[in-house]
């Protein structure tokens, strides 16, 4: 078992470590999915006993053990046989919103319901044990079944490129579920007494009604890449809020109780997560980058404002919208420059524009000297049907903000 668990680490830890090339084309898309998880493995997290009711020291250790949802847990049974139990672990379904913003980062906001049947392992120490058969009994599983709904936040690192299963991220989830036992959720009392040795069992569940707060770190895979799909691993760690249940155990010695012990337990754990995000709607439709232009320089371009335009062609009018001090400015239209290196002044320079009939229609204003005063700062107006538009459009020697036209 601990060989499987450090198998999965490793592929973790392993694709943690690559680096590719982004391939995301749905930049700046939002879509709402459901999200189907289970957990692979777990591991109850140990829990402090107390020593009481006349124990020098503690007669029980509780020992946690790796489980899976699949029935391959064995254990002793009162007849000395050995029994299989299992159908243990985290199964849910979540409604989620998720953004991937034009930063090439993922976020999601998830809401869902779970069902959780969570095992709890002890083992007698040793002047305690006993033998039934010849097979080894001093350990038992109690399960514990609640249900509940949970809430939760994700945030994803840039893609580190196609690996494995599809685009690979990294991905942090903070969240809390609630659980609500059922009375019966777990056996009520239960006695394992042979040749006049043993122990007895008396349960209960003491908050009915509790909380467990979870970490989730892991990788996300999209499959592919530009549809919203995606295959999630993870490794989360669960925090519980208060003890859930209340066991009662007394020790038995040639038929006579010899000690007795009072443990509370929690559903505190580790465990090896699995979902699969499935998009439903799709809120917003990906943005299209801005196509590589013919004058394009090093220089970051924001689109400041974007236009719908009727007319085939546009009259435009730019100067300096600040004193005349020197601003030296190139104009670039659908990759080619319209001006070069010209001094903008409080008279207006009118250019005439083509619209395209298909793609983007793009007006640039770089940057060649930023003057006296500072960014250069170009305004431009225009008639667009009956109404005058104007806008002012900032540039300096690193950024550039431009103005896309759509024709109606």
């Amino acid at each position: 078992m601990k060989t499987i668990l450090l198998r999965g680490l490793i592929f973790l830890l392993y694709f943690s470590c690559q680096s590719f090339a982004q391939l995301s084309r749905k930049q700046g898309s939002a879509q709402l999915g459901i999200r189907p998880m289970a957990s692979l493995v777990s591991l109850g997290l140990p829990q402090s006993i107390p020593v009481s009711d006349g124990f020098s020291s503690s007669a029980l250790s509780n020992i946690p053990k790796p489980f899976f949802p699949l029935p391959i847990n064995f254990t002793v049974n009162k007849n000395g046989g050995t029994e299989a139990f299992g159908l243990v672990g985290t199964f849910g379904l979540g409604v989620n919103y998720q953004k991937l913003f034009r930063n090439n980062r993922l976020f999601r906001l998830e809401v869902g319901a779970h069902y959780t049947k969570s095992p709890h392992s002890y083992s007698l120490d040793d002047n305690i044990k006993f033998f039934i058969k010849g097979k080894e009994a001093s350990s038992w599983v109690n399960t514990i079944s609640n249900t509940g709904f949970w809430g939760s936040v994700m945030y994803s690192s840039i893609s580190k490129g196609r690996r494995g299963f599809g685009e690979l991220r990294n991905y942090l989830e903070f969240g809390v579920q609630s659980m609500n036992f059922q009375s019966k959720s777990m056996q009520d009392s239960d006695t394992w007494i042979y040749d006049g040795r043993g122990f007895t069992l008396q349960n209960t569940i003491t908050n009915p009604n509790s909380y467990l707060f979870f970490v989730e770190i892991g990788k996300t895979y999209w499959r592919p890449a530009d549809d919203g799909r995606a295959l999630n691993f993870g490794i989360r760690f669960g925090i519980p809020y208060q003890a859930i249940s209340e066991t009662k155990f007394v020790g038995y010695a040639q038929n006579q109780s010899v000690a007795g012990q009072t443990l509370r337990e929690n559903t505190g754990m580790i465990s090896l997560q699995m979902s699969y995000e499935l998009p439903v709607v799709q809120l917003q439709k990906a943005r299209k980058p801005i196509a590589k232009s013919l004058c394009e320089i090093q220089r970051k371009v924001v689109i400041k404002k974007r236009f719908q335009i009727a007319q085939t062609t546009i009259l435009l009018s730019l100067y300096d919208h600040e004193n005349e001090d020197g601003d030296i400015v190139s104009v670039c239209w659908n990759g080619k420059y319209l001006i070069e290196n010209y001094t903008l002044t409080k008279k207006p320079k009118v250019l005439e524009l083509p619209m395209s009939p298909v793609g983007q229609n793009i007006l640039t204003v770089y940057s060649v000297n930023t003057g006296t005063e500072g960014a250069n700062t170009t305004a431009i107006s225009f008639e667009n049907g009956s109404k005058k538009e104007e806008i002012l459009l900032y540039a300096d020697k690193k950024y550039s903000e431009a103005i896309e036209f759509i024709r109606k």
